[in-house]
């Protein structure tokens, strides 16, 4: 429960309970707006249409960023549910929550998105689809007056971990049509593009047209992916493609209730990810978790109702979902929560198109986790990314990888030593190293423990990369 003494949860709530109910005309109070979050687990940005993709995989996603905002470059924190859903629903990186992988749960002293809203006079639910998010396992469901984690369905011959997206599209509209009047604040969560890909023969048929290839060797293939002896790529992407297609239609099912119940106009639809998934890039296949690439950290963000342009706007650079909650806040007509490390992403697509962050950070794999494919790398890594560089650094191996996407968007060659030789992507390298500093000083205080591997002369390889003599 929130503790309303808590200077965060008065300065968000007094702002909730009095901005939204601003004067618009001299005798008219505005109802204050209802907010729909919805977020796709595992799904990468660039396999939506609105985001340049050449199969029809999101209709009704492209309508709603037709009609609103997307954020070409929305970058997740961590590659896991449960730490990026935490990030979305606190405003802070998974560091600060010490949630460090799946089914490291949320700190009570934590407010949320959902505990301060509720708080405030709006309704709240959630409706998840996938067992990491389980609120004996998360703590997610914290201020969630309805936190519907029923997992009726099976992931391959595992039972009970996840809920396909008609019936989590059935729960959330039951519950919609049952409550009362008032603002509301949904969560629905579709976990239907996790693998095991298998949306169904009608979702598959769909993208049927696409070419074969390439051929993937099995053994690199996740266990839990596996369709047999199957090896062509193809069929992994058409399938997992078919998912996307799938619950977009979902998500049209819940749009279609709130125009035929009068509640569109006033409600708030954000689509997100948690974060996205590997395919065939840099050789790792149909998985997310191990690596920092953007096919696992690219996520889509669109906005489309009140206080968002009608007109279909893109924007570009940087932004992190770290500064999700802010937005969302100065959107519903409430001020930030004090110490919040993202920055409201509306001036961007207001005259002056300021406010943008200086980078984007994410790690991975600071909890302990299986290889499941030969070759897999499971230590810890950090990354950063600005609007050009991209700067990943294995910790385990001290291997550093920096990438210039103006001329490499793929991040495919490494230019580590002759960026660095130009003072090219410097920058980037010393905010890792800084925050690679925060956190063994936070592991000796005691405030977090300490990551799972260092490589022992990390510190000697960080200082000859950044030996120029400048203070980082």
């Amino acid at each position: 429960m929130t503790d309303l003494r808590s200077p965060l949860a008065a300065l968000a709530l007094a702002a909730v309970s009095g901005a939204l109910a601003l004067t618009v005309t001299g005798c008219t109070t505005a109802p204050r707006p209802s907010l729909l979050l919805v977020t796709i687990d595992t799904l990468r940005a660039d396999h939506l249409s609105s985001y340049g993709y050449a199969w029809p995989t999101s209709p009704t996603l492209d309508a709603l960023a037709a009609s609103g905002v997307r954020f070409r470059d929305m970058l997740a924190p961590l590659p896991e549910t449960a730490p990026s859903c935490a990030t979305l629903l606190t405003g802070r990186w998974p560091s600060q929550l010490g949630m460090r992988g799946n089914g490291d749960p949320l700190d009570a002293r934590f407010d949320t998105l959902a505990s301060v809203l509720g708080e405030a006079g709006y309704d709240t639910a959630a409706f998840i689809s996938g067992y990491p998010l389980l609120g004996r396992l998360s703590g997610l469901d914290r201020g969630f007056a309805v936190y519907d984690d029923t997992l009726p369905d099976a992931r391959g011959v595992t039972p009970g971990v996840q809920r396909l997206a008609e019936k989590t599209t059935a729960a959330t509209l039951s519950w919609l049509r049952r409550r009362g009047s008032g603002p509301f604040f949904a969560w629905v969560h579709y976990y239907d593009p996790h693998g095991d890909y298998a949306p169904g023969p009608a979702y598959e048929s769909l993208f049927a047209g696409r070419p074969a290839g390439p051929t993937v060797p099995l053994d690199v293939v996740p266990r839990y992916q596996r369709l047999g002896n199957q090896t062509d790529a193809a069929v992994f992407i058409r399938r997992y493609d078919g998912e996307i297609r799938r619950v977009d239609d979902q998500i049209a099912r819940l749009l279609a209730h709130l125009e035929e119940a009068g509640l569109r106009r006033n409600t708030l639809v954000v689509i997100t990810a948690d974060h996205g998934e590997s395919l065939t890039e840099h050789g790792y296949f149909f998985d997310h978790g191990n690596e920092l690439y953007l096919p696992s950290a690219r996520v889509p963000f669109i906005l489309n109702g009140p206080g968002v342009p009608s007109r279909a706007e893109a924007v570009d650079g940087v932004a992190r979902t770290v500064d999700i909650v802010p937005t969302l806040l100065e959107l519903l007509g409430a001020r930030p929560w004090p110490g919040l490390p993202g920055r409201s992403l509306v001036p961007r697509w207001t005259a002056g198109g300021g406010n943008a962050a200086a980078e984007a950070l994410m790690e991975a794999r600071f909890k302990p986790y299986p290889a499941l494919t030969a070759g897999a790398d499971v230590g810890p890594k950090l990354a950063a990314r600005d609007d050009r560089f991209t700067v990943i650094l294995r910790l385990a191996t001290s291997r550093l990888e920096i990438y210039d996407r103006l001329d490499d968007p793929g991040e495919n060659r490494n230019r580590a030593e002759a960026l660095l030789a130009t003072r090219q992507g410097e920058a980037l390298l010393r905010r890792l190293e800084q925050k690679l500093r925060r956190r063994r000083a936070a592991a000796a205080d005691g405030e977090m423990p300490e990551p799972r591997v260092f490589s022992p002369d990390l510190r000697q390889q960080l200082e000859m990369l950044l030996a120029s003599g400048a203070t980082p």
